[in-house]
C-alpha cells in the first residue's frame, strides 16, 4: 500500500485562485451591465486614480487536503467622494449603493472556476491613504479541490 498525501492528484485552490475567480466574475458583471471600471488586485496605484474602481483581494484560503475548502475574498467598490464646498470628505452614498446593487445580486450564490461565493458582509470604509470611501464586500467561498 502506497501512502499518498491527502491532496495528491487534486487541484488545490489557493488564495490567488480566489482573486482570479472574483476578478473574472466582476468583469462578467461589468460586461453584462455596460460598466467600464478598472479592477486592481492586491494593490492599487497611489497616483492618477480613476473616480471609480474595484479592488479585489483574497483574505484567506484554507487547505487541509479535503475535497472542499473554505476561503474569503474581499471586493472593494471605490467611489470618489462628493465635493461639498471645502469639505471633500463625504462618501458618495448614492453611487456606492448603485454599484453595490449591481454586484451583490450577481455574487450571491454564484460560482466561477470551481469556487462558490456564499454569504457576505458589507461595510462602508474610508481609505485614509487616498481619501476615498469604498463599499467593502467580504464574501465567504467554498472551493472544490478535485
Amino acid at each position: 500500500m502506497v501512502n499518498r498525501p491527502k491532496n495528491e492528484g487534486q487541484q488545490v485552490i489557493h488564495n490567488i485562485d480566489l482573486m482570479i475567480a472574483a476578478r473574472e466574475l466582476c468583469k462578467q458583471i461589468m460586461a453584462d451591465k455596460g460598466l467600464n471600471l478598472e479592477i486592481f488586485e492586491v494593490v492599487y496605484p497611489s497616483e492618477n486614480l480613476p473616480g471609480e474602481f474595484l479592488f479585489v483581494k483574497p483574505i484567506i484560503q484554507s487547505n487541509d487536503g479535503s475535497p472542499t475548502s473554505d476561503g474569503t475574498v474581499e471586493i472593494c467598490i471605490y467611489v470618489e467622494n462628493n465635493r461639498k464646498a471645502d469639505d471633500q470628505s463625504q462618501p458618495n452614498k448614492h453611487r456606492l449603493k448603485e454599484l453595490t446593487d449591481i454586484f451583490i445580486p450577481r455574487f450571491r450564490n454564484a460560482s466561477k472556476n470551481k469556487i462558490a461565493f456564499n454569504d457576505f458582509r458589507m461595510d462602508i470604509v474610508r481609505d485614509s491613504n487616498i481619501r476615498y470611501f469604498y463599499q467593502s464586500i467580504v464574501i465567504n467561498t467554498k472551493s472544490i479541490n478535485v
